[in-house]
């Protein structure tokens, strides 16, 4: 089965707590590593990335 997974607001924000900045680096670093999924970046509003599952 196919999917996609959309994460919003990847760019830092300056209401983000103290190390979120980080967590948010490692989750993309993960992510990329993933093998059934394509990934995209896009630098766009907040930063956006869009995920589809390959089947």
């Amino acid at each position: 089965m196919g999917g996609i997974y959309v994460i919003d607001d990847m760019d830092e924000q300056p209401n983000w707590p103290n190390g979120h900045a980080e967590k948010a680096q490692d989750l993309v670093k993960q992510l990329e590593y993933r093998e059934d999924f394509h990934l995209c970046k896009m630098n766009w509003s907040t930063g956006v990335i869009l995920m589809t599952k390959i089947n």
